[in-house]
């Protein structure tokens, strides 16, 4: 039944992965040698700038995740990337990121990005530059597409608590998750990553709308057995935490379709 409720929502949508560009008008700015960590504030302009040889391919590459889809969850991915002289993927920074179910996407294929090198006074240069990859969701004839809207704190979502489908805290220094958080029942996203949150407790079952639950970059050690019970849950985050490698792989065995992120089919842990 999951999966025909996903299948639906693709349906439902003409999906549109626009404009996935190098910032117009923008200048790259770059290096005249190799450098170092140190030096890598040592910038000037350019000649030539740096330009990307397959970016259709890699755009068709990431897609837009199902789970995003399901979950009708836009925002655009901003990243940085140091190309080397010969126009290779040295490093990255995101420089914006909306949500780990559109940013790791991203980033699980940004280093097959090929590009011809930035050059200056005839010579091929390091450079970075930045590419925003937008994710929206652009309905089908006919159709009129949900307006969502994302709380970002927890006293703005307990004025509606039955209004709330997106909840973001993130980054906020959280020990637990807030039992404010179950008084959503129509809960469908909650991204908890970048906290120092230990365990999830077993009230995680009270989310019977939840599809999807970000907790990259925390401190768990094992995941409640009630989580694989939740009927709506398609995709749990457990990037960065603290788990064992037993448990790692006893959760794979168990439960590795809906743990992410994912790479080449592989959970990334």
């Amino acid at each position: 039944m999951l999966e025909i409720r996903s299948y639906m929502m693709e349906a439902l949508y003409r999906i549109v992965f626009v404009t996935c560009r190098l910032v117009a008008h923008v200048p790259a700015w770059c290096q005249y040698e190799p450098a170092t960590e140190a030096e890598a504030n040592d910038r000037s302009r350019v000649d030539e700038e740096p330009i990307p040889l397959n970016l259709p391919e890699v755009k068709a590459a990431i897609g837009y995740p199902r789970i995003a889809v399901a979950t009708q969850t836009e925002g655009k991915v901003i990243v940085k990337i140091l190309i080397d002289e010969e126009g290779n993927h040295v490093k990255h920074l995101v420089i914006a990121n909306p949500t780990a179910m559109l940013t790791q996407p991203v980033e699980n294929k940004i280093t097959t990005l090929r590009f011809r090198p930035a050059s200056f006074n005839g010579r091929r240069i390091r450079c970075w530059v930045t590419i925003p990859f937008d994710f929206h969701l652009v309905p089908a004839a006919g159709t009129v597409a949900p307006v969502v809207q994302i709380f970002h704190s927890l006293d703005s979502a307990m004025v509606h608590p039955d209004a709330v489908t997106h909840l973001y805290l993130r980054n906020r220094d959280l020990k637990h998750i807030p039992s404010e958080v179950w008084q959503f029942p129509n809960l469908r996203v909650l991204d908890l990553s970048g906290n120092h949150i230990t365990s999830i407790p077993d009230e995680v079952a009270f989310l019977h709308s939840l599809q999807y639950l970000g907790l990259s970059h925390n401190a768990l050690s094992d995941v409640t057995p009630r989580v694989w019970a939740m009927p709506a849950l398609q995709a749990i985050q457990l990037d960065h935490n603290r788990f064992p490698t037993s448990t790692q792989k006893r959760l794979e065995i168990a439960h590795g379709s809906q743990i992410g992120p994912r790479s080449g089919g592989k959970v990334q842990w």
